[in-house]
């Protein structure tokens, strides 16, 4: 917005808050005079909406332009990244799970009695554990674990934990209404008051 516009529109905006500070509504009189000033305030809106537009417009079309160049190669670059990421993934789990079934082994050996306890300590401790982070001079990475719920089964869960459609209730509550059909247990229906002006 040049220097001119944005003086004319601080101008109107002071003359806009103090109309507003002094209006009053108390008669048939002053109401038409404030669908009058409602008017004028919408029209200073509009007139604000498109300097803001004539800066705001050259910008969105250099955002679009470097979205529809750079969107389709970052996705590619997430999802190189997260195939890496599930291929070591694979691996140092597949290792984890090595070193479970080297320990069963321990186990059933001494539970079997093929070998005494103190050997299958030492067995253990050579094992040692899986290591789950590499680090190389440029980067590093490291397998961690987090716990995660997943809903098993749906039906089980109790009600304190559903969210209601409140879209979908108020429309089905006011097409009820409108077709004279029965209400929605638990809603009622209100008729509220709101000002449009043209």
């Amino acid at each position: 917005m040049e220097n001119k516009e944005l003086t004319v529109v601080q101008e109107k905006l002071k003359g806009m808050s103090a109309m507003v500070l002094e209006t009053t509504v108390t008669s048939d009189e002053e109401l038409a005079k404030v669908s009058d000033k409602i008017k004028n305030v919408k029209q200073l809106g509009t007139y604000i909406k498109s300097l803001s537009d004539k800066l705001v417009a050259p910008a969105k079309a250099i955002i679009d332009q470097a979205k529809e160049m750079y969107d389709i190669p970052q996705k590619e670059c997430k999802n190189a990244e997260m195939a890496l990421k599930r291929k070591a993934e694979i691996y140092l789990q597949a290792k984890e799970d090595q070193r479970k079934a080297d320990e069963k082994k321990i186990a059933d050996k001494v539970e079997s009695g093929y070998i005494k306890e103190e050997t299958a300590v030492k067995k253990l401790e050579d094992l040692g554990e899986v290591e789950k982070k590499v680090v190389t001079v440029n980067s590093s990475l490291t397998m961690a674990k987090r716990k995660v719920a997943e809903i098993a089964d749906p039906n089980l869960i109790p009600d304190e934990y559903w969210i209601l459609d409140e879209v979908r209730i108020r429309k089905d509550a006011l097409d009820r209404e409108k077709n004279g059909l029965e209400q929605i247990p638990g809603v009622i229906i209100k008729e509220v008051s709101s000002i449009k002006s043209l």
